[in-house]
């Protein structure tokens, strides 16, 4: 089970790289022969790509999941609620794939309740429990909410984010001791408000209200670390992404916000070359791939044997379905490097664009081989 997890993994991240489709290959299919759970589990990847992924023949459902997120980004948060609770009550029993992705979503937008109902209809319990263990220790608040309670706050948290009404949002809760002395959800959405409206120092005072009250939600430890890149305490914000890495309760998907948190503090706070293709990857995780290219060509012309701005050019060519200019650039990295194993996956990938199988998993267990 493991080396068909590994090798399973491998040709995941080999299809991100060069695919603009997010489509599972074909190949993957037949060469593993394993059940799209698994694929699921291993990936955990946000709702829009997993739904693209994986034929689950849901498309009502995601229509009606896309509808129902309108509602909520519109602030009309109680038919958003009752849309997805239709939504979950309709799911087929067997479909613990979409259970677990809407739960993920509804924990985003903060209906706590719907997401322990979406949770509870999982009958593939022990394939699941890591995952459904991870979304908890990443959103559960630490007081239960009523449902008052819960649309009160997300309707407030709405017109924070989507509605431009911050200050009022502020003011309103800011006036309801009661939910704040009681709930550490209303303290984070506080912070939410204080951080839309720049004042950065209440913000971080009442991130640490909720986290004293949940001190194990890793999503308060995350908009705490926010708020500190906000103010530049950049020592700080690097601190508590540690913290969160070593807590080994990150899903892959929450684990890409992570990585450009650090990608945009490495950016902020080195120099020359390294601050060029900390700014390139930061720009290519985002999809801004010209821009990309152009800060990833400085980082070269500044220092020829920065092999990461090599691999990371190669990355972009490969994107672009150029696979021989990328072959060129993971070569040049792997001359400089020989044991770099990013490098050392960029001619993986590009042997599995040629279909060369048997080469590209060669290379990819060099690359494992330097970086487990």
């Amino acid at each position: 089970m493991k080396k068909i997890i590994l090798i399973l993994s491998i040709f995941l991240i080999c299809n991100q790289a060069f695919c603009n489709e997010t489509e599972t290959p074909e190949v993957l299919q037949q060469l593993l022969n394993i059940d799209n759970k698994v694929i699921s589990v291993i990936t955990f990847e946000p709702l829009a790509k997993t739904l693209n992924n994986i034929n689950i023949n849901s498309e009502n459902y995601y229509d009606g999941i896309q509808k129902a997120t309108s509602r909520y980004t519109q602030t009309n948060v109680v038919a958003a609620y009752k849309d997805f609770s239709k939504i979950i009550n309709s799911i087929d029993d067997k479909n613990d794939f979409l259970y677990i992705n809407i739960a993920q979503r509804l924990y985003d937008l903060g209906f706590f309740t719907l997401s322990q109902n979406s949770l509870i209809n999982v009958s593939d319990t022990e394939l699941w429990h890591d995952t459904v263990n991870k979304l908890k220790n990443l959103y559960n608040p630490g007081v239960t909410l009523t449902y008052d309670e819960e649309i009160y706050l997300t309707g407030l948290q709405t017109q924070i984010l989507y509605n431009n009404s911050a200050k009022e949002a502020v003011k309103e809760l800011e006036n309801n001791d009661k939910i704040l002395k009681k709930s550490d959800y209303a303290n984070y959405v506080l912070a939410i408000g204080y951080f839309e409206t720049k004042n950065y120092y209440k913000s971080l005072n009442a991130i640490n209200r909720a986290i004293s009250k949940a001190p194990n939600c890793i999503n308060y430890l995350h908009f705490k670390e926010k708020i500190y890149i906000q103010m530049g305490n950049y020592k700080a914000a690097l601190k508590i992404i540690s913290k969160i890495e070593k807590s080994n309760l990150v899903s892959n998907y929450y684990k890409e916000f992570l990585d450009n948190d650090k990608l945009y503090i490495l950016m902020k706070t080195t120099k020359n070359d390294k601050s060029k293709y900390y700014s390139a990857k930061l720009f290519f995780n985002s999809g801004e791939y010209q821009k990309s290219l152009k800060d990833a060509q400085s980082a070269i012309f500044i220092n020829k044997k920065n092999v990461d701005a090599y691999t990371l050019i190669g990355d972009y060519y490969l994107k672009n379905n150029e696979p021989e200019k990328a072959y060129e650039y993971y070569m040049k990295a792997n001359n400089i490097k020989p044991k770099y194993s990013p490098a050392l996956m960029g001619i993986g990938h590009y042997y599995f664009a040629k279909k060369d199988y048997n080469t590209a998993y060669e290379y990819y267990l060099k690359a494992y081989k330097y970086s487990s």
